[in-house]
């Protein structure tokens, strides 16, 4: 509404009692007028001539009421609808079934009608249900298919009719509730502790509003408009809800004319880009029964009859429409053929009958209601399971209609139809979605990423709510991109080259707001999308664009999208209206008259010397009437329907009006009701603007004859005392002044004010000095840094986020608020830090693996901050101004503590076995133990330390006593136990010399070449054997040095892959032939290969080729033997031979990489491909005993 102060202007007669806040006629001096006129130029001024305008309307509403509420008030103003808007019911019946106590029935009124219709129904602010316009049904979502029963809605005519569903149910329901004249809804939901935690659900309707008559068409019935000026119209005529204005005493002419000024198009308007949709992953399950057919009937029913049985009043049922469910997944939709019986006028209701599986008896599937003069909902989506159905009424065996005149039967059967689903999204892969909006000449910039899903077992099928749609009427389209398949929710974002948003879908309207997505990866972009639909550069591209080809819209000049709360006097509520167009209403020579400024032609009369007295009278705009910043609010559908703010112009722009006032900053607070647009409404704040700094107020006494030029009109005005020759004046209005002489009001002609080159300010202009402005918000914080950490705190361990940060260089920066918004949930305020920080501050109790948002705003030393809506900001909109930092948290949570006490040790001289026990498998990430033999309990003094995967272990030590550490690690590198000292670590003692001899001799005897690395227990043949490794590779790493290997068959090269994790790989270029990598003794002498020993032979591969394996060649009789193939997926995967006993040598006995027969033209690639040693082996019979089964040994001692 106008700001504060803003006065009611009077015109051409005067009104009103005392207290109304219109001064009367004849006290009226010329400097109240031009005080009035230079506080409301651009404002909505608004004249009544009759008492009731301006009386109380009862009580007024105390405060803003939450439009989003539920209430159940006897007692309440309902309020009015114009355009689109979204609000709550007031509930005036609500009780459960009387025979199932888990169904909740109710209706609730929400507006006086006529509206159009309701589009979508929300439940606790989640979509429960859409109307498809097109199907003439409603589309309940699959999260709540079973919890929500029949729906109803009334749009408010003096007739509606009676809610029979719920009458048939509640007796109180009677015949005579019909809420007249009050758009309403009446449905059955479920209970669902899930869904419905709150108890009774807050329901909430998208509703578009009243429908309008139209004096530019006067023969037309009503119909749904936003157009500003019909809305006024409609305000202005209301007998239920507004002023109440006769036909007679209303300019039809004014408001045709203004009529068609607010629906001209807006040309160069920003284009904003599309909203996030909301996916969801789906089941889409078939409650019907799998291979049945099913049958559906109906029949006419009337509800005004005195009878209400089912069994009376209503014709015999048509013929049988059949369908089969030929799926598990998938929807039966029902359509009904229009009524075209010549007494039509009496169906009030149809019944659809439906069979179970059986295909025998039939039952009440859906009652609709029917008005022979209105839209009908003529179809619906069946999903009810045999079992509900059964619960219905029966059909009765005998049906007439007693009504007269009759109606016939139906003339055709319904129509069923299956659509199955198969699900094609990848099971433990997550997706994103973006929206375009697109016009015959090109296409937005992709919209904000949608929240990702993830396709799991059973669920891989992506349903898309809330799709957006375009207010811009340029938009004849709107189409859909999904990424592929992504291993991490943000993928996309990390690598968009790898996940890029492809082509989907395309809508052919600006109106879909749902989608269901069954498409395989391989069909997005070039593969033509779901639709197959062709692409090109005004069309939609293969890939989401980053940039938008058409950067200006087109938008209605003026319109109103609003609740209209009738608790409020009906002057502020034509003010709400009026003041989203900057328009006028207006009492003049006995006819209301609406105007709205706009650039035109003066009038031929003019204002001069020959009509005007003079008793001049200029005000000189004060900083209470005038600005240089304009903070609007609008209503914001993209932040759940909350009041949302736009300054213009803003901050960073040039603003002459600033440098005009010496850089004092006046900011004016203007409010828009009935604006749902950030671009609409800042190009209404520009307006206001330019009108309240250009418009000089003046009052002057005039002649009578001066009347001639009638309000709103441009007149030039030439007259020696200001000294103007043909300087043009908007009339704002006239006076009687005391001495019965008429005051003429005016104000300065500023057409360039509706310039939109306004709204696309040129940068900041120059200053004479290098310090940043000192009422402008400081800089942002510059620079951010996170790592995890955790730390214990009463016993527990608590995962944080260390955030290091750059102050500010601004000097008059005072401290910035830190705003944190987790995954997709709301914005939230965290803390203050400033220079006392240091640069650090810590997020406490965060959840691994979520991703956390950071925003900083900066506050100077005068207080002066960025503007911030938590309610509304979102992340993902191009046009934010302000740096958004995030975070994801690692895994940061350590494995679960060794127990000590479980591990339990046997030593056998100077051998020592350990094992202990630990669920592996409850930690998901789990990699090794690391093993530290200590001569304390602290980690600091280990003697030896290894790692095993294995939950048991086998080394060597010499004579001491030693303490046993061990800790659990997981892929991120997390350790359990790290407490030290160690607290209860078990202990044992090696006594006497180690074991020689034997076991040293075998060590020199059968290893003449390369460096021990220890033994390892294998099992072979079903035996237990004790390997020696033994590295016999000097270099290993193929990265490095290629001697002693040699390329035998195919070209091999050192080549840089897509997928290389090291400088160098090797690629092989042959096709259909076998190629090798080898190493032989000749070239190679270190390889020392001798009869009678075992060798095992490893190496880790990473590969895309399919048939790559190890093969050695060392035994004459026994010939080449080889490895299982390396799995294909370009991880690592370790590949190894084991040679059998050499009894026969080869003469140069080798060892290879193969790459087999592929089909012609593939390469095979090895990302830094290693051959990191060979064993020697030898089959133990000194210590056949070192198994696994040694471990009932007492805790800390050994056997």
């Amino acid at each position: 509404m106008p700001p504060a102060g803003a006065g009611v202007a009077v015109a051409g007669a005067a009104a009103a009692s005392a207290g109304t806040g219109a001064a009367a006629a004849g006290t009226i001096t010329a400097a109240t007028l031009a005080t009035q006129a230079a506080i409301g130029f651009g404002l909505s001024a608004l004249s009544f001539g009759i008492q009731y305008a301006l009386s109380d309307k009862g009580t007024f509403g105390s405060g803003e009421q939450n439009f989003q509420a539920n209430g159940s008030s006897t007692e309440t103003y309902l309020p009015t609808i114009y355009g689109k808007a979204e609000i709550g019911m007031n509930r005036i019946f609500l009780d459960t079934d009387p025979k199932n106590k888990d169904w909740l029935y109710f209706v609730g009124v929400f507006a006086h009608g006529i509206i159009d219709g309701v589009t979508k129904i929300k439940a606790d602010g989640d979509t429960i249900a859409t109307y498809n316009k097109s199907s003439k049904k409603w589309e309940v979502d699959e999260d709540y298919t079973g919890l929500v029963g029949t729906i109803q809605i009334r749009r408010g005519s003096d007739n509606s009719s009676h809610y029979s569903f719920i009458g048939d149910k509640f007796k109180e329901w009677s015949d005579d509730r019909r809420a007249r004249g009050c758009a309403s809804i009446a449905m059955a939901v479920k209970y669902d502790q899930d869904k419905f935690r709150g108890g009774i659900p807050r329901i909430t309707v998208v509703v578009k509003g009243n429908r309008l008559y139209d004096p530019r068409v006067p023969n037309d019935a009503k119909a749904y408009s936003n157009n500003l000026a019909l809305v006024s119209l409609d305000y202005l005529r209301g007998k239920r809800y507004g002023i109440r204005a006769l036909d007679e005493e209303i300019d039809f002419d004014s408001f045709i004319a203004e009529a068609n000024h607010s629906d001209e198009t807006v040309e160069g308007d920003p284009l904003e880009a599309p909203v996030k949709c909301k996916p969801r992953i789906r089941k889409m399950d078939c409650k019907l029964e799998y291979g049945a057919t099913y049958y559906y009937k109906i029949s006419y029913l009337s509800a005004y009859s005195e009878n209400s049985t089912y069994d009376q009043d209503q014709t015999a049922v048509s013929a049988a429409g059949s369908v089969t469910i030929t799926n598990k997944k998938g929807r039966v939709t029902v359509a009904i053929a229009t009524p075209t019986d010549t007494n039509k006028e009496y169906i009030d209701k149809i019944n659809v009958w439906r069979t179970d599986s059986a295909g025998t008896d039939y039952y009440l599937a859906r009652e609709f209601d029917y008005n022979s003069e209105d839209e009908n909902e003529l179809s619906f989506v069946d999903n009810m399971s045999d079992e509900d159905l059964v619960k219905q009424p029966a059909r009765p065996g005998t049906l007439a209609w007693d009504t007269s005149p009759v109606v016939s039967t139906p003339p055709s059967a319904p129509t069923p139809t299956f659509t199955a689903y198969t699900g094609n999204l990848t099971v433990g892969k997550y997706y994103r979605y973006k929206i375009i909006f697109g016009n015959a000449n090109g296409h937005t910039q992709g919209g904000g990423r949608s929240k990702a899903i993830k396709a799991v077992k059973g669920k891989k099928i992506g349903r898309l709510f809330d799709i957006p749609t375009s207010d811009d009427k340029s938009i004849t389209w709107h189409a859909v991109y999904r990424t592929p398949g992504m291993d991490n929710p943000d993928d996309d974002v990390d690598n968009p080259a790898i996940y890029p948003y492809k082509y989907l879908y395309t809508f052919d309207d600006n109106e879909t707001e749902e989608y269901i997505d069954v498409t395989a990866d391989t069909s997005l972009g070039s593969g033509g999308g779901a639709d197959g639909r062709p692409k090109g550069a005004t069309l939609t591209p293969d890939t989401c664009p980053e940039t938008a080809t058409i950067t200006s819209g087109q938008q209605a000049r003026y319109i109103f999208d609003g609740i209209i709360d009738n608790s409020k006097v009906v002057i502020t509520n034509a003010e709400d209206i009026l003041f989203c167009g900057l328009a006028r209403l207006f009492l003049e020579g006995g006819k209301w008259r609406i105007h709205i400024k706009k650039p035109t032609v003066a009038e031929t009369f003019a204002l001069n010397e020959d009509n005007i007295i003079g008793d001049w009278d200029f005000t000189l705009p004060g900083a209470d009437m005038l600005c240089n910043y304009v903070r609007a609010s609008y209503t914001n559908p993209r932040a759940n329907e909350q009041t949302d703010y736009v300054t213009f112009p803003p901050k960073e722009n040039l603003n002459q009006y600033l440098i005009d006032h010496n850089r004092f900053e006046i900011t004016r607070d203007i409010e828009f009701r009935g604006v749902r647009d950030k671009r609409r409404a800042t190009r209404l704040a520009m307006i206001y603007r330019n009108l309240v700094n250009q418009a000089i107020p003046v009052a002057v006494k005039v002649k009578e004859s001066a009347l001639k030029a009638r309000i709103g009109s441009v007149v030039k005005t030439t007259h020696s005392t200001p000294g103007w020759s043909g300087k043009k004046f908007w009339i704002e209005g006239y006076g009687i002044a005391p001495d019965a002489t008429i005051y003429a009001t005016l104000t300065e002609y500023f057409d360039a004010a509706f310039d939109l080159q306004y709204l696309n300010a040129d940068p900041p202009d120059d200053t004479d000095t290098n310090l940043p402005e000192a009422n402008a918000a400081p800089d942002e914080v510059p620079a951010v840094t996170f790592a995890d950490e955790r730390y214990e705190s009463n016993r527990r361990t608590i995962a944080r986020i260390k955030c290091s940060f750059t102050n500010p260089t601004s000097p008059f920066w005072d401290y910035s608020e830190v705003y944190i918004q987790k995954n997709a949930e709301d914005w939230e305020y965290y803390t203050q830090i400033d220079k006392v920080d240091s640069g650090v501050f810590y997020v406490d109790n965060v959840q691994e693996d979520a991703t956390y948002y950071f925003v900083f705003l900066s506050v100077s030393t005068l207080g002066v901050r960025e503007e911030f809506n938590a309610a509304s900001f979102d992340k993902d909109d191009a046009e934010n101004h302000l740096t958004v930092w995030d975070h994801t948290v690692g895994n940061i949570t350590a494995p679960p503590d060794v127990i000590p006490s479980s591990i339990n040790i046997s030593v056998t001289d100077n051998q020592v076995m350990a094992a202990w026990e630990y669920e592996i498998g409850d930690v998901p990430d789990f990699d090794y133990f690391e093993v530290y033999v200590c001569t304390d309990n602290t980690y600091g003094t280990y003697k030896k330390r290894f790692s095993t995967k294995a939950t048991y272990a086998y080394f060597t030590m010499p004579e001491g006593t030693y303490f046993l550490l061990i800790q659990a690690v997981d892929t991120a590198a997390n350790r359990s136990n790290t407490a030290s000292p160690y607290e209860n670590a078990p202990s044992f003692t090696i006594e006497g010399a180690p074991i020689s001899g034997t076991w040293a001799t075998i060590i020199t005897t059968n290893f003449s070449a390369g460096s021990h690395d220890g033994t390892e227990e294998y099992n072979s043949g079903g035996v237990d054997r004790l390997r020696v490794k033994q590295n016999m590779l000097v270099n290993p790493s193929f990265s490095t040095n290629l001697t002693g290997w040699q390329a035998v068959v195919g070209t091999w090269a050192r080549y840089t892959s897509y997928y290389a994790s090291a400088p160098a790989s090797l690629q092989g270029k042959a096709s259909g032939t076998n190629m090798y990598i080898e190493a032989r003794t000749s070239a190679n002498p270190s390889m020392h290969i001798e009869q009678n020993k075992w060798y095992i032979f490893t190496a880790k591969v990473s590969t895309y080729s399919s048939n790559v394996r190890l093969s050695m060649a060392l035994d004459t009789i026994v010939g080449e033997v080889h490895s299982n193939y390396a799995v294909n997926n370009n991880n690592w995967n370790e590949v190894s031979v084991i040679s059998p006993t050499l009894a026969s040598l080869e003469t140069t006995p080798k060892v290879r990489l193969k790459r087999e027969s592929e089909n012609p033209g593939r390469d095979a690639y090895f990302d830094d491909c290693k051959f990191t040693r060979f064993h020697a082996t030898y089959q133990s019979a000194i210590y056949p005993m070192f198994r696994k089964e040694i471990t009932k040994v007492k805790f800390g001692k050994h056997l």
